[in-house]
């Protein structure tokens, strides 16, 4: 009897086994199917497909940036200085040091504006086998150079001289566009947060009332409007999102076929491996698509019909927070409209002998093509206004409810002041900026 027992056990066994193998080579050879239909269509899934080949030196704008943030050097009080100049105005200090440092390094400008007449950017990340082991190259200091440059801005505004804060401006958001074409996911988030930076620094200086000099508001105007149809496109922000797709879902791709498949106990895991691999393809496919779509409503409604069957392991692990993912995309778009119209009511107010628009209609054709959408919205009404001195733009918001621009939840004081729209009912972004006064700053840690 226990002979039968132990040749049941070892049948099965074996069975299972053999399942798993003749399984698992099926799944394989279907997922490497899969991925060469891909190819076959022009779709980029693998490393072979994202090899570039470099501009000259003097044809690329990466250079010309990593030359100017190289001019950038500072130790870590001046760091701290600036560091939190999106929640707090500069200090007398932090002014007289942005203002003194631009002044002695006057080649991280001319450099900047070099790099913006080059016609190719080039980060030379290059892609090879296994692509998860690619250095893609730091991007904090893409971000601590866009801080001194936010710096720069606020003191050419409090200054006066809103035309070169614009410019300024401009620069942040070209960094962005720069930073977005490292062909990798983590680059087009941190593009994101640059471009959130430039929104949030746009709103800040279109407030006439914190800029008491003199203003030319001629050349302000012929600075503004192209800056407002690069904020309004927003077909070009959602091909930089497919792009970053795309380079994420090759990672995956090379990660999958790096595996050691070639010992046993790998190679019993191939069926898992590759069935959640080729469900990965497929989610792939499906969030490409959805890069392409006007709203988060629309957007949110696919993230919850991708997947109705169980999740293979793989694509817990290795797929992204794709709601979280899709979700700042919405905010930064919503942001970037409210910075267009931030801008087009202060030309508004500048030739209105400083009063506001009563309302966001007021401003078209003669400031606005159109009133940017509001991306939260599933009928993409446009962004609503809060008229006052100075008004708000604001969005419905995740929820889809319009809260007629309720604010609360948005000020955070943990380890200092903060002010995030996305945490209350309606996302409301006053022009001006939401920003405490320097002295409200918690002082700098002696260990730093």
């Amino acid at each position: 009897m226990a002979r039968w027992v132990n040749r049941a056990i070892n049948l099965s066994v074996l069975g299972f086994l053999l399942f798993a193998i003749l399984g698992g080579m099926f799944q394989r050879w279907r997922f490497f199917a899969d991925v060469h239909r891909r190819q076959a269509m022009g779709d980029k899934v693998l490393v072979t497909d994202f090899v570039t080949v470099s501009p000259p030196d003097d044809q690329n704008a990466a250079i010309y940036i990593l030359k100017a943030i190289e001019q950038l050097q500072l130790n870590p009080h001046q760091e701290w200085l600036i560091d939190d100049v999106e929640s707090y105005g500069l200090s007398r200090e932090a002014k007289s040091f942005v203002v003194q440092y631009r002044t002695a390094h006057p080649q991280i400008e001319l450099l900047l504006h070099k790099a913006q007449t080059c016609p190719e950017v080039d980060w030379h990340v290059k892609w090879r086998s296994p692509a998860l082991e690619v250095d893609a190259a730091c991007l904090k200091r893409q971000r601590e150079f866009a801080r001194f440059l936010y710096a720069v801005g606020i003191c050419q505004h409090e200054a006066g001289d809103d035309v070169a804060a614009l410019q300024t401006a401009q620069d942040i958001f070209f960094l962005a566009h720069a930073v977005d074409t490292r062909s990798t996911f983590i680059g087009h988030l941190v593009a994101n947060g640059l471009e959130n930076m430039g929104a949030n620094f746009c709103l800040r200086v279109c407030d006439p009332a914190t800029s008491p000099a003199a203003r030319d508001n001629q050349n302000f105007g012929a600075v503004a409007q192209p800056l407002i149809v690069d904020l309004c496109d927003d077909a070009q922000f959602r091909r930089r999102f497919d792009a970053g797709l795309r380079a994420d879902r090759m990672v995956m791709v090379d990660a999958i076929i790096h595996l050691p498949t070639s010992r046993f106990s790998a190679f019993c895991l191939n069926y898992p491996i590759f069935s959640g691999a080729r469900a990965l393809l497929e989610d792939y496919d499906g969030w490409i698509r959805g890069a392409a779509l006007p709203s988060w409503p629309a957007a949110a409604a696919l993230v919850r019909a991708e997947r109705p069957r169980p999740e293979p392991f793989l694509v817990i692990y290795m797929g992204p927070s794709l709601r979280r993912v899709f979700l700042l995309e919405y905010e930064t778009e919503a942001e970037r409209h409210a910075a267009a119209i931030a801008i087009a009511c202060r030309l508004y107010a500048d030739d209105h002998e400083g009063k506001w628009p009563p309302d966001l209609p007021a401003l078209v054709p003669d400031y606005l093509p159109a009133i940017p959408c509001d991306p939260f919205d599933a009928k993409l009404r446009p962004m609503k206004y809060l008229p006052g001195n100075p008004p708000a733009i604001y969005s419905i918001s995740i929820d889809g409810i319009d809260n007629k621009g309720d604010r609360m939840g948005a000020i955070r004081y943990h380890d200092g002041f903060s002010y995030n729209p996305w945490l209350s009912p309606d996302a409301v972004l006053p022009i001006g900026g939401v920003v405490e006064p320097a002295e409200k700053r918690p002082l700098e840690h002696p260990d730093e």
